[in-house]
């Protein structure tokens, strides 16, 4: 009889016990989102050779633009994981293009039709990329005089894939003419070659957040991108051996692109759905009761 009962109360109070818990986890997950943009300038800073013992550039490199989107979900009091999708422009140049291996002796530019002329070259390169990251965000500053300050630092990395689309050429349009080479020397993943390659990313950085409220943010981050990809700059890195009968000989190697980032960017934080409760007033309108728990625990309750 007792087994019977306890069968009985189990079935009564088990979809009671699973509903609540459920109920739990929806509360838990449709609170403590954000949702934002950025902007600001992106730099080729570098190529690393794969093996780490080399770093350096073939071309010359002019700042441009960085922009991105990201969506976040705060898991902890301080860890934060999204998506982001970004993409970045920056441009370069070489005026003494002699010592770029890959066109001073590639029989794709060297032939008995064609010979590179050594002459200023630009490039242009965008970059698409979709990020999953995670952030974590320090305690707020402190003042003594002015006791907890709207500000926290945070650190940032993720991972993610690229597309590059990448154009080279000379700057005068005459030297095609006399180098008997098509325009523009190299062009991947736009114009007449729209096919775009993907590459493995991370990027790692460090920003500062300031809040305007509850719901705003602002926020600077300087970010480090790797992408693994070796024309980042338009150009194929190689080696150059020169050998006893006057000849040279050429080898390719891999490299990492490292590009830089600083960027200025906005976020709204949010909850999934709307809780409201009745405001009083003479109009007894209602009123969405939201809180931010993250910027209210890490500015008031630091200590506990």
């Amino acid at each position: 009889m007792l087994l019977k009962k306890s069968f009985f109360l189990l079935l009564v109070f088990l979809p009671v016990l699973l509903y609540s818990q459920d109920l739990e986890i929806i509360k838990t997950l449709h609170k403590n989102w954000r949702a934002g943009a950025s902007g600001g300038m992106s730099y080729l800073a570098m190529e690393l050779k794969k093996d780490f013992s080399q770093a350096g550039m073939d071309m010359n490199s002019t700042p441009n633009i960085a922009y991105s989107l990201f969506f976040n979900k705060r898991f902890k009091k301080h860890i934060e994981i999204g998506l982001e999708l970004e993409k970045n422009v920056f441009t370069g140049y070489k005026n003494h293009s002699g010592n770029v291996n890959w066109l001073m002796y590639s029989p794709t530019f060297n032939n008995e039709n064609s010979h590179f002329i050594p002459n200023p070259i630009y490039y242009s390169t965008n970059i698409w990329s979709l990020f999953l990251n995670m952030n974590y965000s320090f305690l707020n500053f402190y003042s003594y005089k002015n006791n907890f300050l709207n500000m926290n630092a945070y650190l940032k990395a993720g991972v993610g894939l690229s597309s590059i689309g990448v154009e080279m050429g000379y700057q005068n349009k005459q030297d095609y003419f006399d180098s008997n080479l098509l325009w523009p020397l190299y062009e991947k993943g736009q114009g007449s070659h729209p096919a775009r390659d993907w590459y493995g990313t991370i990027h790692a950085g460090a920003g500062i957040n300031y809040f305007f409220s509850e719901r705003i943010s602002v926020s600077l981050e300087a970010v480090l991108l790797f992408v693994s990809n070796d024309y980042l700059d338009g150009v194929h890195n190689f080696s150059a051996t020169n050998l006893p009968d006057g000849t040279v000989e050429i080898e390719r190697y891999t490299v990492f692109g490292s590009v830089g980032e600083l960027k200025i960017g906005v976020s709204y934080y949010f909850n999934l759905y709307r809780e409201t409760v009745n405001k009083s007033s003479i109009w007894n309108k209602k009123k969405e009761e939201f809180k931010n728990d993250f910027y209210y625990e890490k500015k008031h309750n630091r200590f506990k």
